[in-house]
């Protein structure tokens, strides 16, 4: 965005002929009332006046600060025509390019001064083109709203497009028909209610709509093993989630479950979460699920993996009722070397 423009004009009278001698065209900023204008990081505008006198033919050419690139906010300018030291006309102008007030359209009615309080749209720091409109739309990045006024505008390095499989298996292995050493079963969490994370990274972009999850019971009644899974941002917020009962008759059975929650989640840092409940008995929770075989992480993996950040760990919230997964997971505890650490259920996440 431009910090200045030129404006230019041609003044005559009547007849066509050039103004000339005691004829000039006045430009004033407008509507700072209360504020002193800046050009932010730039300059403090102590002069808010500018007069334009014309050439031999007539033609004034004026450079002016952008009205965006002026704080505070609804600036404008009110150009006069002067001749023979009387002011003859005036009109308000917004000016945030080149102009020519041969073919400009004034403002009318002036806009109101802005409030102390007034939103105020930057782009790194830098008052951007709209003081009015902001609407960020694009089909080549993926833009989140971090609240508080925070936008976060992150690459996309693609998205899956195919008539086939479009998606992930467990916490972002999209190479599933690849995968070596068979499916086998994985304990979903040790402690009844307890939330596993598993963090991975996500280099494209995808709608996640349903999931595909295979729950083994070991003969007990419907409701007595329910399997609940989650994604959740890099921040610990729930994105989607899904539970499922591990019955007898529906065992070792691949079951599709429509998420009530679609979502779209682009490249950057995700959790997998996963936990299990056992309403009507105590002690170890066995359940199982579909997972990679022998997928039991090694206390020297875990270790170099939560080195910088808990990447594999227990979240402080539990399960709520037992169905279904908290809106945060609160703190993640790393695992360390004296835990029994968990194995990694992947269900199937797809669009």
């Amino acid at each position: 965005m431009a910090a200045t423009c030129t404006v230019t004009a041609t003044i005559t009278d009547p007849s066509g002929a050039s103004l000339l001698g005691n004829a000039l065209v006045r430009f004033r900023l407008r509507n700072y009332t209360g504020f002193v204008p800046v050009v932010s990081g730039t300059s403090v505008l102590c002069e808010t006046q500018i007069d334009a006198y014309p050439n031999p033919a007539g033609a004034i050419s004026q450079i002016l600060t952008c009205n965006t690139a002026i704080s505070p906010i609804n600036t404008f300018y009110t150009v006069e025509f002067w001749n023979q030291g009387r002011i003859v006309t005036s009109a308000n102008y917004y000016f945030n390019a080149n102009t020519s007030l041969n073919t400009a359209s004034n403002i009318n009615p002036a806009p109101a001064p802005a409030g102390p309080s007034s939103i105020i749209f930057e782009n790194n720091g830098v008052l951007n083109s709209s003081q009015t409109l902001l609407n960020l739309t694009s089909t080549t990045v993926t833009i989140q709203d971090l609240g508080n006024g925070r936008i976060d505008l992150e690459a996309s390095s693609g998205t899956l497009n195919s008539s086939g499989f479009t998606g992930f298996a467990g916490p972002g292995l999209d190479s599933t028909v690849y995968l070596t050493g068979g499916w086998d079963q994985a304990i979903i969490s040790n402690v009844p209610d307890t939330i596993l994370v598993y963090g991975f990274t996500l280099a494209y972009s995808i709608r996640i709509t349903q999931a595909v999850i295979t729950l083994i019971n070991p003969g007990e009644p419907l409701g007595d093993y329910v399997g609940v899974f989650g994604l959740f941002d890099y921040l610990g917020n729930l994105l989607t989630q899904f539970s499922a009962d591990a019955d007898a008759v529906a065992s070792n059975i691949p079951r599709v479950i429509t998420l009530s929650t679609p979502v779209t989640i682009g490249p950057g840092f995700y959790y997998q979460a996963q936990a299990q409940h056992k309403p009507n008995g105590s002690g170890i929770n066995v359940n199982t699920a579909f997972a990679l075989g022998n997928a039991t992480l090694s206390t020297p993996m875990v270790l170099t993996v939560n080195a910088l950040q808990p990447v594999v760990g227990v979240a402080t919230n539990t399960l709520n009722g037992g169905t279904t997964m908290p809106s945060t997971l609160g703190t993640i505890t790393p695992y360390t070397a004296s835990d029994v650490i968990g194995q990694i259920a992947l269900p199937l996440w797809y669009s």
